[in-house]
């Protein structure tokens, strides 16, 4: 009895984070990742860049987290959970080694761990179990490193150039392929590097992710939605290459030249319809009511449980 006493007492005594110690360890989170941080904006503008649509996470980001705390602030704060502050000293160390070493990964990966165990540390598990997924959607805007990237190049131009041709084959127009160049009678092009699906494979994968988060369905589903992206984005990718070639060979090839460099929003839209109608097939269009307009009441309520 009396040694539960002392571990009550100890945890009631424990501080609570108030809103200024809460921006403190913002700022300093940001000042020791803005390097990174600026690093990564480089790498979200660059031309044809897969990341492209990563300076839109953060927002993103900041709105789960906003609507899932209107559930989490009715939990108990439970702050000073050592196992929290021991994965924040490994994460520090983790990036103190990257920076010295100059491995952009190693502190990529400790960027996104420090994400989830800082808000764990401070307000604790039950606090924590409505913010993780919110906060671990922080991932998707890291740039994967150049060494990977460029291994999934060859193979991704390959299959979205196979099935282009088929499509245009289907459409009535003859076409080969010679390397990553598509002939067609009257036009020919080339499936360069920025063609190679992965402009729309990151962004669709990101999309999908969010939906999964966001809907009201078994976690299988949730799975087989984000699995499903990856197929869909090649098929759109080839879709977006075969209309390439169907105007260069109607249209002629300065209209296609013009309209190829545009085409990719088009693939990335493709995509998504096709997620979206599947989605729907699923039966995963009913989102968590704190997603929706009004949602406020709903989880206050669930919150009050």
């Amino acid at each position: 009895m009396e040694g539960e006493t002392v571990v009550a007492r100890y945890r009631a005594s424990r501080p609570v984070a108030g809103p200024l110690s809460v921006a403190l360890a913002a700022i300093l989170f940001l000042l020791a990742f803005w390097g990174l941080l600026a690093e990564f904006w480089a790498r979200w503008t660059m031309d044809h860049s897969p990341f492209g649509y990563g300076y839109l996470v953060p927002p993103t980001v900041a709105f789960l987290v906003w609507r899932r705390w209107l559930v989490a602030r009715s939990e108990p704060v439970e702050a000073g959970r050592w196992p929290a502050w021991a994965g924040i000293v490994a994460a520090l160390l983790l990036h103190a080694v990257g920076v010295l070493s100059a491995v952009t990964a190693l502190q990529s990966a400790a960027f996104v761990a420090l994400v989830l165990l800082i808000p764990a540390g401070i307000w604790g598990p039950r606090v924590f179990r409505h913010l993780w997924a919110p906060l671990a959607y922080t991932a998707t805007m890291v740039p994967w490193p150049d060494q990977i990237t460029s291994r999934l190049l060859l193979p991704s131009q390959e299959v979205s150039t196979a099935l282009a041709v088929r499509m245009l084959d289907f459409a009535g127009i003859q076409s080969y392929v010679q390397g990553t160049s598509v002939f067609t009678p009257s036009y020919q092009f080339e499936v360069a590097r920025a063609c190679s699906g992965l402009t729309i494979l990151f962004p669709v994968v990101a999309i999908a992710i969010l939906n999964a988060m966001m809907v009201q369905a078994p976690a299988w589903k949730k799975a087989a939605l984000v699995a499903l992206a990856l197929p869909l984005s090649v098929l759109a990718n080839s879709f977006r290459i075969a209309l390439i070639g169907w105007i260069g060979e109607h249209g002629g090839a300065d209209l296609a030249n013009r309209l190829h460099d545009s085409s990719g929003l088009v693939g990335v839209i493709v995509a998504i319809v096709l997620l979206t109608l599947i989605q729907g097939r699923m039966g995963m269009l009913q989102y968590l009511p704190e997603y929706l307009p009004g949602g406020e009441r709903s989880t206050a309520q669930e919150g009050a449980r």
